[in-house]
């Protein structure tokens, strides 16, 4: 067999340090040297250097101490290489980051399809809808749990690398058999890309090759839109969308340090006003800032903060159950230089948007000449008068809400009243919202989550605590 027609080698991605610690004498040195270790440990928990590291080391079921030097040099070596990464971050207690290990990966070049490898299938809609029989023995919640929380069950990784990422043998325990058995069942190797936007395929073969993150992301990934498609095709398909009606997509940026059940009902208020003027809200955004942000911002009162991993996943959670609101990454966890305000942040909706604008249009029952939504950016009235937004958004909208501090009197409700009913101007896309979201404190919650004080009930959504 010439070369240029001999079967490239996937590469083996060996998911644990303690099961690999006791097999890698007997594995092929090919396979080593050609392979990925995803280790769902901390990194100092193998070569701590501080005496904390050591107790923290210690403390784990895994006696880390007792793997022989020759093993741990190996790993060196290819860290060094960029074919190691730790799951759980230095400085969590127990959750580790899928998304550095989806954004890591995307930059490894695979050698079956020569491009890079795709992110990692980190949308919990995307498994409720395709995740079929299981190849590791689990099944799709657990999946989704796992890469939601940050955890690194066995079983789960090995479903979600293989389902991520065909192109690649997951591997806990090492068996001869694994390779054969991958080169049996795969079809040719173009059937691997799952879209031709998703894998980057330039001439060079480095690990670790610096490139734009937004080029190997997907729309599933910065700004999943299942939610809204399958919207769009019930309205659709129950006449509630005419052809001539304007669509809306509602966009809400923030710390979100962490999300709490305001922001959920200033969506909720919003898309009410919006559907009271004539507009159809197909779907809805919460987009966690960028860490950029809201580190020094927390640093300056010195305040906790979480990371934007999880403040997303604490994100994912409040979400979880609605049919219509989605979790943005794209101002979170894009490679941005500096974090990006919200005018850019809507401006990447858009363009996702009308990238799927095909796919829109038809499930909204339109011809592909059809307008697609508007984006339509929520805030509240000091952030309007702040950024001095009477004027609009231009191609943007724009839903102002108003504070809630004017319970108490009639006339100050009347006035509030007034005064949002004098910000709309359909002509410039504004709407001004009645209603008040609840007025909840960020900083209470962090400071009472801080003292591990009970956070009020109807505070936080479901599943948000336990996340943070």
């Amino acid at each position: 067999m010439t070369n240029a027609a001999r079967k490239p080698t996937p590469r083996v991605a060996f998911i644990s340090a303690s099961y690999l610690a006791r097999q890698w004498k007997v594995i092929p040195q090919s396979i080593l040297t050609n392979s990925l270790f995803i280790f769902g440990s901390k990194r100092h928990w193998l070569f701590p250097e501080t005496e904390s590291d050591h107790r923290d080391a210690a403390c784990q079921p895994t006696q880390y101490d007792t793997f022989e030097k020759k093993f741990l040099n190996l790993v060196r070596e290819k860290e060094a290489r960029g074919e190691v990464i730790f799951l759980k971050p230095p400085k969590t207690l127990y959750a580790g980051d899928w998304v550095a290990v989806s954004d890591w990966l995307t930059g490894i070049i695979d050698p079956v399809t020569g491009g890079c490898y795709a992110p990692l299938l980190l949308s919990a809609d995307w498994w409720r809808r395709n995740h079929g029989k299981s190849l590791h023995g689990s099944n799709t919640k657990r999946v989704i749990f796992n890469f939601q929380s940050g955890d690194h069950g066995y079983e789960e990784t090995l479903e979600l690398l293989h389902h991520s990422n065909p192109s690649m043998i997951p591997c806990l325990s090492w068996e001869p058999r694994l390779l054969s058995d991958w080169q049996t069942r795969q079809p040719v190797h173009s059937m691997f890309c799952r879209s031709s936007n998703e894998l980057e395929t330039g001439s060079s073969s480095r690990i670790g090759q610096p490139k734009d993150f937004t080029v190997t992301i997907t729309n599933d990934t910065l700004w999943p839109l299942e939610k809204l498609l399958t919207r769009a095709t019930k309205l659709a398909k129950s006449g509630h969308m005419a052809a001539s009606e304007s669509t809306a997509v509602l966009l809400l940026t923030g710390a979100l340090n962490p999300v709490h059940v305001g922001h959920l009902q200033s969506l909720e208020y919003a898309r009410d006003a919006l559907e009271e003027g004539g507009i159809t809200v197909l779907g809805g955004f919460l987009s966690p800032s960028h860490d950029s942000y809201v580190k020094p911002k927390m640093a300056r009162g010195k305040e906790r903060w979480w990371d934007a991993a999880r403040r997303t996943v604490a994100c994912n959670a409040a979400v979880y159950n609605s049919q219509w609101l989605h979790v943005g990454r794209w101002e979170s966890l894009g490679a941005h230089e500096q974090w990006p305000d919200y005018p850019e942040v809507c401006a990447s909706l858009g363009n996702a948007l009308r990238r799927s604008g095909s796919e829109l249009l038809e499930a909204m029952g339109r011809d592909q000449r059809g307008m697609l939504p508007t984006v339509y950016y929520v805030c509240g009235w000091d952030h309007y008068q702040k950024c001095g937004l009477e004027g609009g958004m231009g191609l943007f909208g724009l839903c102002v809400l108003p504070r809630d501090d004017f319970g108490a009197s009639a006339a100050a409700r009347a006035a509030s009243e007034a005064r949002m009913r004098n910000v709309t101007n359909p002509n410039k896309k504004i709407i001004g919202c009645i209603k008040a979201p609840a007025a909840l404190s960020s900083t209470l919650i962090r400071k009472r989550i801080h003292a591990r004080e009970e956070v009020s009930d109807g505070w936080l959504p479901d599943g948000v605590l336990e996340i943070l």
